[in-house]
Formats: structure tokens, sequence, C-alpha cells
């Protein structure tokens, strides 16, 4: 583990055997599984963990707009100067779209991984 002691990680899939191996409340890093839609059960164990904001949010889940709608719902807890991660914007509508769709005055954005191969990721930076 070479993250610093201070920096939290919560991984949250539907899935609990994709944490196996990574949890680790001595390192800081807190997985759980759960429905990312259930964003108020979420932030109370990210809130109980001592995570209150986000340095780095990571959208890789279903990719209907609906379901990346509800994800971007943590985008209020993104730090000013923090990022969010969209994958999947080449190809799947809903990361596509909504990243496109991105308040501009907000986020400052980027898209990586643009080739016909890949499946692409959108990085937008908080800026206020």
């Amino acid at each position: 583990n070479k993250k610093p002691q201070s920096c939290r990680y919560m991984g949250v899939d539907l899935r609990e055997d994709n944490f196996i191996g990574l949890r680790s409340t001595e390192n800081n890093v807190f997985c759980m599984e759960e429905n990312s839609s259930n964003i108020d059960n979420i932030m109370k164990v990210c809130n109980d963990s001592g995570i209150t904001k986000f340095s780095i949010l990571f959208i890789d889940g279903l990719h209907s707009i609906n379901q990346v709608m509800a994800d971007c719902r943590f985008m209020q807890h993104v730090e000013v100067g923090g990022y969010v991660l969209f994958h999947d914007t080449n190809w799947h509508p809903g990361p596509h779209c909504v990243f496109d769709a991105l308040d501009e005055e907000m986020f400052e954005k980027t898209r990586t991984s643009v080739e016909d191969l890949d499946w692409g990721v959108g990085v937008a930076k908080r800026i206020k």
C-alpha cells in the first residue's frame, strides 16, 4: 500500500466479490456492497468513516443515462480542485451524454483515450 495514511478510499459496487483483498480499515480502505443510487446510505457510511468530501470520484457503473445521472449526485461532495472521472464515454450513451452536458462553469472537461478501440474516459475537474 503506497498511498498516504491520510488518504481514504471508499468503493461501492453491487457485488461484494469485487472487493476481495481490498478492504482494510487500518489503511483507510472501505468498501460496501450497495446500489450507487442509494446515496443517503452510502454517504452515511462515508461520513461514519471520516469521508466528507471526495478528491476523486470515478463513475463506472450501469451505463443508462438515468443511472449515470443518479451517480452524478455524488458530485456535490467533490471538493473544488477534485476530479470526476467518467468511464465509457466513447460508446455508451449514458456517460457520453451526461459528460457532454456538465456545466462548464463548474467543471473543466477533458476526454482521454478517444481512439476507436477504447471505451474512453472523461475527466472533469471541479473549478467552483
